[in-house]
């Protein structure tokens, strides 16, 4: 797992909600127990898994949990203190 904006974003989010976070080491048998999972990236963003080896993960629908946190994730996209637009019109590109 890398140590990267996303993830931060996701771990803040999730305390805001008063959610106990732990960062650790999960053994494979455990997530098969899961009533929720999701991966994030910053390609992505937040990633829920519905299915794990062809069985539902909880009922096999994204979960509350992570819903609340895809949805907070994404809105702070929008939230002017924490992201600008970009004019690549007047930005110089170098061709090599």
């Amino acid at each position: 797992m890398l140590e990267g904006v996303t993830r931060k974003t996701v771990l803040e989010i999730a305390e805001a909600m008063q959610c106990t976070v732990r960062v650790e080491e999960v053994p494979v048998d455990l997530i098969y127990e899961c009533d929720e999972i999701f991966f994030c990236s910053t390609a992505g963003g937040i990633m829920p898994v519905t299915s794990l080896d062809g069985a539902p993960v909880g009922n096999g629908k994204v979960g509350p949990l992570t819903r609340r946190i895809w949805e907070q994730y994404w809105q702070l996209h929008t939230d002017p203190r924490l992201s600008f637009a970009i004019d690549y019109r007047s930005a110089e590109v170098a061709l090599i």
